[in-house]
């Protein structure tokens, strides 16, 4: 296999520099969200996105949250609307699974930015810009409809 093909597929097996998904680690992050019953990374009135993993049943509820849904009154992003919300199975492969998917979701919304069209507004709006959309779905939507 070449070299950039495995240094592709390891730096998804490494959860943070220096350390490895190894069933050992990933057993001890299980063990940690069940003893906590609710662990919140990020977030918490910072410019960063959120990430709440809880256990329901036999499965881990990850939801991501933005700063970009923080509202004006509030700068408490547990407050506000979950972005995505995802059940995995409650195993070391369902756990990297949902690391996995919230580090891409979560540069995807970072890539997208903010609605143009929204933060011009007066009070100003954050809005996240749609997929693939120069502005929000509901601007990219009037912006089609000509109003």
């Amino acid at each position: 296999m070449p070299a950039s093909v495995t240094a592709h597929i390891c730096s998804y097996l490494e959860l943070l520099p220096g350390v490895l998904a190894t069933p050992e680690t990933l057993e001890a992050m299980l063990h940690h969200i069940m003893e906590e019953d609710v662990v919140l990374l990020g977030g918490d009135k910072s410019k960063e996105h959120g990430v709440l993993m809880r256990i329901e049943g036999v499965a881990l509820r990850v939801e991501i949250r933005t700063p970009t849904f923080i509202s004006d009154d509030s700068n408490d992003i547990w407050h506000n609307d979950c972005i995505k919300a995802t059940q995995y199975p409650l195993t070391q492969d369902g756990l990297l699974r949902a690391i996995v998917e919230s580090k891409e979701t979560i540069a995807d919304i970072r890539k997208r930015g903010l609605c143009p069209t929204c933060e011009a507004d007066d009070p100003p709006k954050k809005k996240l810009k749609g997929p693939g959309m120069p502005k929000c779905c509901g601007c990219s939507m009037g912006d089609m409809m000509g109003l």
